[in-house]
């Protein structure tokens, strides 16, 4: 569709050929007198306006027509979370409403809600050594449920 703007620039040609007649006719008729009477004063380059207009209004519908598209990238927010949590005695201290572990629990809940499905989250719980209780996964269910636990 977008080979149907070639025709614009026919047309215009086309309209300063006209232009360019009528200004001969004139010229060759005006000697009568009749011509140059009526004429009164000049309307200048107002009468090129409804033409222009025109050809704009056919280079945006052929646009239009055209369906233009164009494949834009997004960003993909992707990557893997490990959460880790400390199960030692310590997290039982209750400085925080109810307990230490409870707060992180609730933290962590939130977190995982607010990731996008694209994240994988991970769970690891250590004391005295690291223990794997989540291996990263897309699906927030089972690390909203081991952060639970």
């Amino acid at each position: 569709m977008l080979w149907t703007l070639t025709t614009i620039p026919l047309l215009a040609l086309l309209y300063l050929r006209m232009q360019r007649r009528r200004h001969q006719l004139a010229l060759r008729y005006g000697s009568l007198g009749l011509v140059q009477q009526a004429s009164g004063r000049g309307v200048g380059t107002r009468r090129h306006i409804p033409a222009i207009l025109f050809l704009v209004g056919l280079t945006v519908l052929f646009i239009a027509l055209a369906r233009p598209q164009m494949v834009v990238g997004l960003p993909k927010v992707e990557g893997i979370v490990i959460l880790a949590f400390d199960v030692s005695g310590s997290m039982a201290a209750e400085d925080f409403e109810p307990n230490r572990l409870e707060a992180a629990k609730a933290v962590a809940i939130d977190f995982v809600s607010r990731q996008p499905s694209t994240v994988e989250i991970g769970v690891v719980a250590f004391s005295e050594s690291g223990l794997s209780v989540q291996i990263p996964s897309a699906d927030q269910a089972p690390s909203l449920k081991r952060s639970n636990a």
